[in-house]
């Protein structure tokens, strides 16, 4: 069947929605190319990505590149995206080709799969969630292997993490179809130039004979089941053992004899059933093979890591058995070690009627210096000691030890030198930049909960102000896990009632009606702590308007829209850039919508979170004059010299601002973008970070160092 013959003006979308999608609603570059997007009515007002391919005009203006290649390639891919319909292939909603553009529109994503590996905070994923990811895929590849009637079949011929999307679920979808090739159902290889097979972790045999099947997808395959192990990238370089730097196929090829344990991402190393890590590897090995003969299929593959899977996952309970041995031997503090601090013992004003707080001192062997002791009173405390023994991230607070001894029970946790953020905003001023790093240390340990168990999301049963304490810097550290709840991750919709003390105005009105705690249940507490931290009010905190007594919660939901501004804490109102308050503002107000779907995801939060966090950074560095920074402008706009936080190490930078009416306009800027992103040079300008595109945002930015 020819390509001819596949109808796709079902698929067409009108470039004025696409223009429509870019100018009017808020989104970020999710990777290379990629771009979150929100359609209008006629599509359901559904999220999606927006690949841009480019434009046609600009090839013919520059004379870079093979344009007929260039438009052959991308009406093949969408006429394969057409064709083939697998919940691990990413799923196209319609395309854009009108003046000249080249732009695909697919279901929504969270990244790829090179942004988790790249980013050391997102690459936290337990060893059974990594295996069901390389499911995915490689049920993916197996589907375009295996054809669809006289359609044929497809060799993807550049599997590699960067063409893997993750959604919020972790599903992979495979993308990046434009160097695919479709096969005669009954033709075993093609023969194409190898140098069109882009990326470094090519198939060898492929590279050398030019003959391309299904084993090049396999190789490839091979090579991001390894990313997935060891926690890199393929094209980066790690030090392993006593090798020099080594790219990821050059360690693997030397850890192939007897030194396979060297090649587990560390963060993985005790949580790991040996059984499965060796049955994982063999067919990884196999997969990369330079006898192709010895390449599985597919199909075996998908079998070998399901089997392996299963070990793991019957595995589990002795982890569980390991986990309290352990808690008897490395935490288990004696009670005369306890009482031994108990003459220097200070309650604290936050604790509560069934959990005492104290400050006390600690020696000998257990950590030295202030440490908060929590003495339990008919409270869950094998709960709360299950789970806190088991959490390490940065932002929740650290675990030092417990005693459960002559009827006492007392878990010790580091002490947080700023106490809780309640406390914190009544006593003490903080600039709205630490206000928003706060925030997003909250939503990242939130965010952490819901993930850290590998079959179990934990939902918090009361968070609030009041458990999120502040470190020496000013790091928020999350606390108060002993009404938790334990939710599966298979099976979200589980009804675990449980009813949870605390304030009620933090808690979401639909866990009130029905007292099942979910995920969205959290998501709507934190919109309340976001909108403490930006008004300084406490959530139950009452204010006359009028002859009416509101509280925070009302105030917000009636003065969103109209007048919201004069409610902003007082203490940071004029130095909150406008732009950052729209961003943070309305992503706290989705998180406290009555409707649960509306909400959303704690991967969108702290994108939001973050945005806003840059914007008033960029602006702060430029400063409110603009003028007196100003080294240069042009047709394009503005470059400033400026002087960002210490997320950029306190260097001096230069800003370059494109003005929306100038000649260099959004294809130009992410075409730049893409470039600066790609080449790396001691003569060539550095670049440091772009800011997140926003709705609001008058100009666009990049950040380069100044020299």
């Amino acid at each position: 069947m020819s390509y001819s013959e596949v109808n796709l003006e079902n698929f067409l979308i009108p470039l004025e929605e696409i223009n429509r999608a870019e100018k009017f609603k808020q989104y970020s570059l999710i990777c290379r190319g990629y771009f979150n997007v929100q359609l209008s009515e006629p599509w359901k007002n559904r999220k999606a990505i927006m690949y841009v391919k480019g434009k046609v005009g600009n090839w013919r203006r520059t004379r870079t590149g093979n344009m007929d290649r260039l438009m052959y390639d991308y009406r093949k891919e969408l006429e394969i995206l057409t064709r083939f319909h697998h919940e691990n292939i990413i799923f196209l909603i319609g395309f854009c080709d009108e003046d000249d553009e080249m732009v695909m529109v697919c279901e929504d994503v969270n990244a790829s799969l090179v942004e988790y590996l790249d980013n050391r905070e997102k690459r936290h994923h337990s060893w059974g969630e990594r295996l069901k990811i390389c499911i995915g895929i490689a049920k993916g590849l197996s589907y375009l292997h295996s054809g669809i009637g006289e359609v044929g079949r497809v060799i993807h011929k550049d599997v590699r993490s960067r063409n893997i999307m993750l959604d919020e679920d972790l599903v992979p979808k495979i993308s990046g179809f434009d160097h695919s090739v479709l096969f005669p159902p009954n033709q075993p290889y093609a023969k194409i130039n190898a140098s069109a097979c882009p990326g470094n972790d090519r198939d060898p045999i492929y590279h050398e004979t030019g003959l391309l099947n299904t084993q090049t997808d396999i190789y490839s395959y091979g090579i991001v089941m390894f990313e997935m192990l060891i926690g890199m990238v393929a094209d980066q370089e790690r030090v392993v053992g006593d090798y020099k730097p080594q790219r990821l196929i050059n360690i693997v090829r030397r850890c192939y004899d007897d030194r396979h344990e060297q090649l587990i991402d560390p963060s993985l190393r005790d949580h790991i059933d040996r059984r499965s890590f060796h049955m994982f590897t063999d067919i990884a090995y196999k997969c990369i093979s330079l006898n192709i003969k010895e390449r599985p299929t597919m199909d075996e593959i998908v079998k070998t890591i399901e089997e392996a899977l299963d070990i793991h996952n019957q595995g589990a309970p002795s982890r569980s058995v390991k986990l309290k041995l352990e808690l008897q031997t490395k935490f288990l503090i004696p009670l005369d070690e306890i009482n031994k601090a108990s003459s220097e013992l200070q309650e604290i004003a936050e604790s509560r009627p069934f959990n005492k707080f104290y400050k006390g001192y600690l020696y000998d062997r257990w950590k030295k210096g202030p440490v908060a002791i929590k003495k339990s009173i008919g409270t869950p405390f094998q709960n709360e000691l299950m789970l806190v023994s088991r959490l390490h991230h940065e932002n929740i607070i650290p675990f030092i030890g417990y005693c459960d001894e002559d009827r006492k029970t007392i878990i010790v946790y580091e002490w947080a030198d700023n106490g809780s953020v309640f406390s914190y905003l009544k006593n003490h001023s903080l600039s709205w930049a630490q206000r928003l790093k706060i925030c997003i240390g909250a939503s990242r340990g939130l965010k952490y909960l819901h993930s850290a168990l590998e079959y179990e999301s934990i939902i918090h049963g009361d968070f609030d102000s009041k458990h999120i304490l502040l470190s020496k810097n000013l790091e928020a550290q999350i606390c108060g896990l002993s009404s938790s709840s334990l939710v599966p991750k298979n099976h979200s919709d589980t009804k675990v009632y449980k009813t949870l003390a605390g304030n009620l105005y933090p808690r979401d009105p639909a866990y009130r009606e029905s007292y099942i705690p979910n995920i969205e249940s959290n998501v709507y507490s934190l919109g309340i702590l976001l909108f403490e931290i930006l008004t300084g009010m406490r959530v139950d905190e009452k204010t006359c308007i009028g002859d009416e007594e509101l509280n925070m919660v009302t105030l917000v939901r009636r003065y969103y829209n109209d007048g919201f501004e004069k409610y902003i804490d007082p203490r940071i109102r004029d130095e909150i850039d406008a732009p950052s308050l729209h961003t943070f503002k309305e992503i706290a107000y989705k998180c406290i919508s009555y409707h649960i779907k509306d909400r959303p995801s704690l991967n969108k939060i702290i994108k939001r979170l973050e945005e806003a966090l840059y914007t008033q950074d960029i602006n702060s560095a430029i400063g409110v004059k603009g003028q007196e920074t100003k080294i240069g402008d042009g047709g394009f706009g503005v470059v400033y010299k400026g002087h960002p936080s210490e997320r950029w190490q306190n260097r001096t930078v230069a800003i370059k601002c494109l003005h929306p009416d100038s000649y260099q306009g959004e294809y130009e800027f992410r075409n730049e973008l893409n470039m600066i992103f790609s080449f790396s040079h001691e003569n060539i300008i550095p670049f440091i970070e772009k800011l997140h595109f926003s709705a609001l945002a008058s100009i666009q930015r990049n950040v380069l160092p100044w020299k």
